[in-house]
């Protein structure tokens, strides 16, 4: 069904409390696995939201 309507990767985001942990978190993700940083935004409070998509 995915597939009939186009969806075939993942989406993630995590969210943390700085950008360097930020970073850090999104660098580890693309390491370890076959997704890339799509963005990332400053949603307040210190807090940055990083986003991926892939397999």
């Amino acid at each position: 069904m995915a597939e009939e309507y186009g969806m075939t990767e993942a989406l993630g985001m995590v969210e943390c409390k700085s950008y360097p942990a930020m970073v850090e978190a999104a660098d580890a993700m693309v390491k370890a696995a076959k997704v890339e940083l799509v963005s990332y935004e400053k949603t307040g409070g210190g807090f940055v939201t990083a986003v991926v998509r892939g397999d």
